[in-house]
């Protein structure tokens, strides 16, 4: 009797887990715009901008372990000239994002934001910024987000999670 009871109970969890959230975001839905202007660092909102280049990306963020959330990424970066500690400095970094739903997987996606454009930790320093954007994604029973990472040369990855996405 008790191991029915508990193959009851496992099913039906699992049954929750996996159903769709009622305002689940919708292909063609929009659930990311960022801009330079918006940075959390103030040095480069107003940065000089150049050599502009324009990329359409396929990206898919991670949520659990079975379930990866299909998004359209259109990234665009420059060369950003601005001054920092007294310096003026040039480097190529993310100036506008905007992320497109493909397949959110019964997922509501909500809450979009972003980090940056700030220095990558290699070294030597590397000429490029990386942007940092977390979406959060929720139904019933889960609540949970990706990351997704942008690089001024057009790069995007899931900040070491899975491979590289290139240009």
């Amino acid at each position: 009797m008790r191991s029915v009871t508990i193959l009851l109970v496992a099913t039906g969890l699992a049954a929750c887990s996996s159903s769709a959230s009622p305002d689940a975001a919708k292909p063609g839905d929009v659930v990311l715009q960022w801009d330079l202007k918006e940075s959390d660092r103030a040095s480069i909102r107003s940065a000089e901008l150049a050599d502009h280049e324009t990329f359409d990306l396929h990206y898919q963020g991670t949520v659990t372990n079975d379930a990866k959330i299909d998004v359209e990424v259109h990234l665009k970066t420059a060369k950003a000239t601005f001054e920092e500690d007294g310096k003026t400095v040039t480097h190529a970094a993310p100036v506008k994002l905007s992320m497109k739903v493909v397949d959110a997987k019964g997922f509501a996606l909500s809450k979009p934001s972003c980090s940056g454009p700030h220095y990558t930790l290699d070294l030597p320093p590397a000429s490029d910024m990386i942007l940092h954007c977390v979406v959060r994604a929720n139904k019933p029973n889960r609540d949970v987000s990706f990351s997704l990472y942008a690089y001024g040369d057009g790069h995007i990855d899931d900040g070491g999670q899975g491979e590289r996405k290139a240009p």
